[in-house]
């Protein structure tokens, strides 16, 4: 038989004890244990998605906190509030295990 989908075929199928067996496709943070037949959470693999994500949102406001930046200083205050947050986020979301679980703060306006 040929499988239309071994992505898929192969986050919910695995061979053990010379028989194919179903499990629960639990996400791209995940790696299968094969000796406890388990899905195991990467926090490192997660946190670096995290991180990557917040340092892109950093850069694209480095440009609020230069002296030549064209902000009022309530509004350079206001994003350097927001860029504290932003390097917290780690911390003040750590128990998520999932992208969607993560609170990202609202940019000034």
């Amino acid at each position: 038989n040929e499988v239309s989908d071994m992505i898929g075929f192969q986050q919910t199928q695995y061979y053990k004890g010379g028989a194919w067996k179903s499990r629960e496709w639990k996400g791209e943070y995940y790696n299968w244990n094969g000796t406890s037949e388990e899905w195991e959470f990467d926090s490192n693999k997660f946190w670096e998605t995290v991180r990557t994500v917040r340092n892109s949102k950093l850069g694209m406001c480095d440009w609020t906190q230069l002296p030549d930046s064209p902000l009022s200083d309530s509004k350079k205050a206001e994003w350097a509030e927001y860029r504290t947050i932003l390097r917290r986020l780690p911390a003040m979301n750590s128990s998520a295990t999932n992208l969607d679980e993560i609170v990202w703060p609202d940019e000034p306006s």
